[in-house]
C-alpha cells in the first residue's frame, strides 16, 4: 500500500537516487494493491525529474487493480510500465545508451538496477552553469550557445531549455510532449493526482513558478467546483492536457452545464489565471472547456556558434 504511511520513505529513496547523473531505476509494485492520489503525484513528479536529468523510472510487477487505476487516470501515457523486469532492464539500458553525458563529465555506466536505490550512472550532477554557456543539444546534437539566463528553443529540433545561474539545465525534449488524457468519476479524491499531472505539464511548457502556481490553483478550484455541481453524477469528467514551448493547453469535458457569461465564479477564477478560456455548450451533453496559458516569457531561439 502506498499512502501517507509509506510515501515519506519512498520519496526519500527516490530523492536520493534522483540526485545522480542520468538516474535510472526500476520500481517494483508487486503486492501493492492501493496507491493514493499523493502516491500517484509522487510517481509523476519523480518520473519527470528523472527524465529531465536524462534518466528514467520504469514500473514493473504492477497489480491488475493498480494498473486499472493508472489506466483510468491516464497515467499510462506518463509512466513507463512493463510486464516484466527483463523488459524494464532493457528499456533502461537503451535509455542509458542514448542519454548524453553532461559537458565535461564522463558517464560511469554500471549494471542495470534491481531496485529503486540502484542507478546506471554514479557521477555527481554538475554544480551549475555560468554564461555565456555552450553545449550540444540533447535532442539533435547541434551546438547551442546561451548568452545569458533564459528559456531557449533549439532551432533545429525544437527542444527547449531553461538555463538559470548556478542551477542544472532543465530540458524539455520535443518528442516527449505527449498529451495527457484521463476520464475520472466526479470524486474529490482524484483531485490531487490530476492537479499533480497538470502541474508537470505546465512545467513542461516552461511556465514560471508563479504562472504554474496560479494555473494550478485555478484548475483545482475549477475541477472542484465541477465535482460539487455534478452532485453525484454517474458520468465521467474528462481532462486532456498538453504542452508546447511557452504554452499549456487544457481541455475539460463535463456533463455540468455552465453559462458562458460573466459572474460565474468557476469561469471567472479560471479566466483570471489563464490567457484564454473558451466554453462550448454541448447541449444535453454538458460543456466543453478549452483553456490556454502562455508563458509571459516565451522561448527564444538559441544561438548556433559559427
Amino acid at each position: 500500500m502506498i499512502d501517507a504511511s509509506t510515501i515519506p520513505t519512498l520519496e526519500s529513496m527516490l530523492d536520493q537516487d534522483g540526485r545522480r547523473e542520468k538516474p535510472l531505476a526500476i520500481l517494483r509494485l508487486a503486492g501493492v494493491t492501493y496507491v493514493n492520489s499523493s502516491g500517484m503525484g509522487l510517481f509523476i513528479k519523480y518520473s519527470d525529474r528523472y527524465r529531465t536529468a536524462g534518466g528514467e523510472i520504469c514500473f514493473t510487477e504492477v497489480s491488475t487493480k493498480v494498473l486499472a487505476l493508472f489506466r483510468m487516470m491516464g497515467l499510462l501515457s506518463v509512466l513507463r510500465v512493463f510486464s516484466s523486469e527483463a523488459q524494464a532492464v532493457e528499456a533502461l539500458q537503451n535509455t542509458a545508451a542514448k542519454a548524453p553525458p553532461s559537458v565535461g563529465t564522463p558517464a560511469d555506466v554500471q549494471s542495470a538496477p534491481s531496485a529503486v536505490s540502484s542507478s546506471l550512472a554514479s557521477a555527481p550532477p554538475p554544480a551549475g552553469m555560468s554564461f555565456p554557456y555552450a553545449f550540444a543539444c540533447h535532442g539533435c546534437k547541434t551546438l547551442l550557445l546561451f548568452p545569458e539566463p533564459g528559456f531557449y528553443k533549439c532551432p533545429t529540433c525544437g527542444a527547449c531549455f531553461l538555463a538559470e545561474p548556478r542551477k542544472e539545465l532543465r530540458i524539455f525534449l520535443a518528442e516527449r510532449r505527449n498529451p495527457f488524457e484521463a476520464a475520472i468519476a466526479y470524486d474529490a479524491r482524484y483531485l490531487d493526482g490530476i492537479c499533480a499531472i497538470l502541474e508537470r505539464i505546465a512545467e513542461g511548457a516552461g511556465l514560471s513558478a508563479g504562472e504554474k502556481e496560479d494555473l494550478s490553483r485555478a484548475c483545482r478550484g475549477f475541477l472542484e467546483g465541477l465535482i460539487q455541481r455534478a452532485n453525484g453524477s454517474n458520468q465521467l469528467l474528462r481532462v486532456l492536457a498538453a504542452s508546447d514551448p511557452g504554452e499549456c493547453l487544457i481541455g475539460v469535458r463535463s456533463d455540468v452545464r455552465l453559462r458562458g457569461g460573466e459572474g460565474d465564479p468557476l469561469l471567472d477564477g479560471m479566466r483570471r489565471a489563464a490567457d484564454s478560456v473558451q466554453l462550448i455548450d454541448a447541449g444535453a451533453g454538458g460543456s466543453l472547456f478549452k483553456i490556454k496559458k502562455r508563458s509571459a516569457v516565451p522561448p527564444r531561439q538559441a544561438q548556433t556558434p559559427s
